[in-house]
This record gives C-alpha cells, structure tokens and sequence, in this order.
C-alpha cells in the first residue's frame, strides 16, 4: 500500500447514490462505471489518474467494505472539500471519515464529519497546520502530534471501521468515470482559475 492515500469513507451503503453524491462535489457521474476484481487492477487505475492531465474528466475507485462506502481520492481534489464533505454528511445523514497521507511531502491528517466538521488534523513536514474538535476516542494512544506518520492515520481509520489495508483482500471495485459540471467550469472562471493544457499539471493537483 502506497504511503500517498486520500480515502472519503461514508457510514453505510451509499453504492447507489454515487452520482448524488459526486453532484456535491460538481461532478456528474457518466453512468459508464467499470467493474474491478482486485486491488492491484484497481492502484493502476488510480496511479493512472493521479498523472491524468485532463482537467474536466476523472475517475474515481469505488468500493464497499465493513459498513462504509470508501471512495478513493488520492488527488485530494475531493477530499480537501470541507464545504461540500460537511453537505454530503448532511445529505445522507451519514458520519464521513477522510484520511490523508503523502509520504513525499510528509503531510498526514484526518478529519471527522457528522453533519458538521468535529475533527481535523494536519501535520505537514513535522508542522501542525490545523488541529481542530475534541480528540476522537479512537486516538488514544496514537501520536496525533507533529510527530505523526502513516501508521497513526491507518490506525484511526481502522479502529472506526476503515481498513485501507484491507483493500488488498477485496474482490470488487467500481470505477466511477466522472466528468466536470457546468457549475464547476464556472466557478473556476469566477475564480481565474487557468484551466491548463493536457500536457501542462492540472489546476487541483497540489504537487
């Protein structure tokens, strides 16, 4: 497993209201999935998309394990959301889970919804840029300090039902094909924001 993760869990079964819950996000969901048998078919798709140049389509892994749906964001495009994470908690009355780690950049954090945002925690190269809410039970023990590194994320994710690791033992994956609204072309023009050409790095990739 990749020290580079960016995992949105959602409590429950919400395989069928993916593209609800992709419109949140301003994307709307093609309805041409594809259908995955294991974890290593799958990490292509994604290391496939994390060097996508193309700015207005995406694909995003899908999969269901212990009670919650776990939608891989390994761009962190999505899962950097608080606005659209806090509305999808609402929406589906559902807790959200996010994990984030980038070995590279030694970045690793987490954040907790339920309706509204309860906890966050970012460390980036040994700084605590955010460290927000009441400790979560599932931290005790854990260095949730700027000393943080994979293994504490991992763990958080896994004492609350997410256990990315598990992914390797899967034997069903969706690959949602996933293309930008009008909505978000617009707001990125609002925004002056340059969509790049195919050959230059896309506008939400922070690395």
């Amino acid at each position: 497993m990749s020290l580079t993760i960016g995992i949105i869990a959602i409590k429950g079964n919400h395989l069928e209201n993916l593209p609800e819950v992709f419109r949140i996000f301003k994307l709307i969901d093609t309805q041409n999935d594809e259908i995955l048998k294991n974890w290593d078919d799958a990490t292509e798709v994604i290391n496939e998309e994390y060097l996508n140049s193309d700015e207005l389509n995406f694909k995003r892994v899908v999969w269901f394990d212990n009670e919650w749906t776990i939608i891989e964001d390994s761009s962190f495009m999505l899962c950097t959301d608080n606005e659209a994470l806090s509305q999808l908690s609402t929406q589906l009355c559902s807790q959200v889970f996010i994990m984030t780690t980038q070995g590279t950049s030694g970045s690793f954090g987490f954040s907790y919804f339920d309706k509204v945002k309860i906890r966050g925690f970012i460390c980036s190269d040994g700084e605590i840029m955010e460290d927000n809410g009441t400790p979560l039970d599932v931290e005790k023990g854990l260095n949730i300090t700027e000393s943080v590194f994979y293994d504490d994320i991992v763990s958080i994710g896994k004492q609350l039902g997410v256990d990315i690791q598990k992914a390797e033992r899967l034997n069903t994956f969706i690959i949602k094909k996933l293309k930008a609204s009008q909505e978000l072309i617009d707001e990125l023009e609002s925004y002056n924001v340059k969509v790049p050409s195919k050959a230059s790095k896309p506008w939400w990739k922070f690395w």
